[in-house]
């Protein structure tokens, strides 16, 4: 019973994504479409040009502590970027969500 609740709540919070991609994939575009996802806490995907999707989270971190770790963390994914080849493109930034 808990693997099928589980399995609706990933396809349930997952509906959004998979629509979006499915848009994408036929070369519709798609306007921003906001999820909520916990308390202060929301994701964005959305698309630029055909093909291409651009997937945006925003984190609330509740100690100045986490706040520098992710930074860092996320500095280094964009790093580390540069050096695998056909990696995902990650940007990191303190602006406002789009």
């Amino acid at each position: 019973m808990a693997t099928k609740i589980a399995k609706f709540k990933r396809d349930f919070i997952g509906a959004p994504i998979r629509r979006a991609l499915l848009q994408i994939q036929k070369g519709v575009a798609v306007s921003t479409c906001e999820i909520p996802y916990r308390k202060d806490e929301k994701y964005w995907i959305t698309s630029q040009a055909p093909g291409e999707a651009s997937f945006y989270i925003a984190f609330n971190f509740e100690t100045a502590n986490d706040i520098q770790l992710a930074r860092i963390m996320l500095v280094e994914f964009k790093e580390t970027t540069r050096h695998v080849k056909g990696s995902v493109s990650i940007t990191y930034h303190d602006k406002n969500a789009p």
